[in-house]
């Protein structure tokens, strides 16, 4: 697991005690999408690493 896999991990694990209280249950909504969003640049920057890496062998 890399650097930004760990932040985006612990970043997800305070998005979901954020939704378990009510006073920040409506700015939740908007954080899990940002979570969402980090989970996918994440993969594809992993990919794009992979690619390149393959290009110079």
């Amino acid at each position: 697991m890399n650097q930004s896999d760990v932040v985006t991990a612990e970043i997800e694990k305070e998005v979901q005690k954020a939704s378990g209280n009510m006073m920040l249950k409506a700015f939740s909504a908007p954080l899990r999408l940002l979570v969402v969003w980090m989970k996918q640049t994440n993969a594809r920057l992993l990919e794009l690493e992979n690619q390149m890496q393959k290009n110079e062998l």
